[in-house]
């Protein structure tokens, strides 16, 4: 993950990736996120900086070679709330590429979607 900036706070607590393989060629709002991914890394507290940030897959990830890959990130940011968030540099896809969500003190299954995908 290439973070562009750290705003705020550079603890990332309950940090955790989630992967898997779909024949979704694009990300559907009203579908939610992405059902069945495995763990990949995490749940830990990670400690991020401005640039690449790099993480070792633990299972690592197995790709069919042929579907796309749906990653999933998450961490909670309690008590600072999400505004402290670290942006990442992204790419302007044709599609929806992204379905994020994110509120305070809450557990999110949902979000909004958008068409930058992280880079």
């Amino acid at each position: 993950m290439n973070i562009a900036v750290v705003n705020g706070l550079s603890l990332y607590p309950g940090w955790s990736i989630q992967m898997g393989c779909t024949t979704l060629d694009s990300l559907d709002i009203n579908d939610g996120f992405v059902s069945g991914l495995t763990q990949v890394f995490g749940p830990t507290d990670v400690n991020i900086l401005a640039g690449w940030n790099s993480y070792v897959l633990n299972p690592g990830f197995n790709w069919d070679g042929v579907s796309n890959v749906v990653v999933e990130f998450c961490f909670s940011n309690y008590p600072n709330g999400f505004t402290q968030n670290s942006p990442t540099f992204y790419t302007t896809t044709s599609y929806t590429s992204v379905i994020r969500n994110f509120t305070d003190g809450a557990n999110l299954r949902h979000g909004d979607a958008a068409v930058l995908q992280p880079r």
